[in-house]
Parts: structure tokens; sequence; C-alpha cells
């Protein structure tokens, strides 16, 4: 028996199988469509989770560099030794970027572990220093104090010393001045050429052919025994000082040069030889007048007395 099937059962056949056939394309396709979704959700994710893990190290690094700047600032202020942390925050620049690339899998943990155990160790070593810093400064404080304490003494001792100068050039010149000499007495006598002698101080020109001093010098004990020599000044009625044979010029106590008439060397003791006496002999006439006459020894002013010639 022959079975005929006719035009349009096949057209419905064909429709049917392409349907089918369509339908399952179109399954295929969702299902790869939804597949491609799935696999673009996940490598999102993924992404994110990355950006989020190097969000995570580059805050924690972030994290340590700031503590570093913060020491770094300290030690800059309190004058420390900050080199190590310098090196320290170099190093870790460089991590920082290392961490921040993603394609390098950096353990960040461990490495801000790595730089906390490195800030501590510099903390530990600038505490150490600081420890020793401590006792050098208590011992330089100390070594100050007893500098201090001897500059003190050594003041005293020098301010001691300078009054101990002062009394002694203060009691030299006390005993100085107390051992001056003084003429108790001056007497004068006029001789003439026989030698008869004149000693009321009014003296004759043509008769008066020498002048005799008579000095008694005052008892001095702060004065020391020994030679001295006395410098007779005879001052004319005119000003002028006159000038024997062996006269000349000395300087006084204070420096001042003068002129001399004649020098007399004696022996002084306070044992009877304070007396002495002095002969000068002009070779001409006296000027008619008042003459001055001034006693000199050892540069002070032994005394002074006048006579008259008319």
């Amino acid at each position: 028996m022959t079975i005929e099937i006719s035009r349009s059962d096949k057209r419905t056949t064909f429709f049917i199988v392409a349907l089918v056939v369509l339908a399952i394309v179109n399954i295929i396709l969702v299902y790869l469509m939804m597949q491609s979704k799935q696999e673009s959700i996940e490598k999102d994710i993924f992404i994110e989770k990355q950006k989020a893990e190097l969000e995570d190290k580059s805050s924690k690094l972030d994290s340590v560099s700031r503590e570093l700047d913060i020491r770094i600032a300290e030690a800059k202020k309190m004058n420390r030794d900050y080199q190590a942390l310098l090196e320290l925050q170099e190093q870790l620049k460089k991590d920082i970027a290392n961490a921040r690339s993603s394609s390098n899998n950096i353990d960040v943990d461990k490495l801000v572990e790595q730089y906390d155990a490195k800030i501590r160790d510099y903390e530990n070593l600038l505490a150490q220093k600081e420890g020793e810093i401590k006792t050098l400064q208590g011992e330089k404080n100390e070594l100050s104090k007893k500098v201090t304490q001897s500059e003190t003494e050594k003041k005293r001792l020098a301010d001691s010393m300078s009054n101990i100068q002062k009394q002694k050039k203060d009691l030299e010149a006390t005993l100085a001045k107390a051992a001056i000499l003084r003429a108790e007495s001056i007497k004068l006598e006029g001789l003439d050429e026989k030698g008869k002698s004149d000693d009321d101080g009014n003296f004759k020109a043509k008769r008066l052919a020498k002048l005799k001093i008579n000095v008694k010098i005052m008892e001095n004990n702060a004065a020391k025994a020994g030679s001295r020599n006395i410098y007779v000044r005879i001052i004319e009625p005119s000003g002028a000082v006159m000038v024997g044979a062996d006269g000349g010029r000395f300087a006084d106590a204070n420096g001042k040069e003068m002129n001399y008439t004649t020098l007399h060397t004696f022996n002084f003791n306070n044992e009877g030889s304070r007396n002495t006496e002095v002969i000068f002999r002009k070779g001409n006439q006296f000027q008619k007048g008042t003459h001055l006459v001034e006693l000199y020894c050892e540069g002070q002013l032994l005394g002074k007395t006048s006579f008259s010639v008319n």
C-alpha cells in the first residue's frame, strides 16, 4: 500500500522542523549569552577584589609612610640623627610603587610588619642613645659645676692675691714714706779764707769764701742704715741754681730732673751717726741777696733754709 504525502503536509512538517531547530539555536544562543555574562560578572568581581586588595595594600603602606614622616619630623625638631629613617623612607617608596602594581604579588602584611619592626629597632636604638646622652650630660653638668666652682675659687684666690698685692704695695708705700729721712735742723756758717766763721745768716760778699752746712738728721727706725747721698741745691737771688765744680743733675722721687750744686755722701744710722756737714766753695763772690738752700736725699726733700749776702 502506497502512502502519499501531500504537498501541504510536507510544508507543515518542514515548518515544524524549522521551528524546532530555531528553538534549539535560540536555546544555545541564550545559554552562550548567559555563560558570557556570568564570566563577565566573575571578571568584574575579580577586578574589584584586586582593586580592593590594592587599595588595602596602599592604605597599609601609606600608614607606615605617614608614621615615618612623623618620626623624621620629630627627629629634626629634637636635633636627632635620622639618617636611618631617611634610608628606610626611600626603600618604602619603592615598596609602595611595587605594591600598587597589580602584576606584583606582594605580601603587604608581612612588609608592614617588617617596617614596624625596623621603626621599633630605630626607636630602641634612639632610646639607648638618649640614655647615653643623658648620662654624658649628667657627667658634663657635674664637670661644669666643678669647673664653675674651680673658676669661682680661682677668682676668689685671684681677688685675694690682688688684695694682698695692693696691701703689699700700700705697705711698701707706707714703709717707703716712713723711711724718708728728714732734717731735724740745718745750720749755715759763712767761712772766710782764714776759716773764721759767721753763723748769723747774713754774710758779707767779700768775706764769704765758703758755705758750711751743718745737718742733723731726725731719728728714723724705719730707715735702713747705710750710705746716703745729699744733693745740695743753692738757688741764687736770680732764681738760677748755682752749679759747682762737682754739681750736675739728679732725678727726684717723681722722676723730675733737677740741677744740683754739690753732692755730699754720708753714713746714716740711728745710733749717733745722724749729723753731717757739707762745705761748698763757690770760687767767686756770691750774688748779693737772699739765697735758698734745698737738701735732697733719695729723691725726697730732706730740708731747706736760706741765707743773705750783702
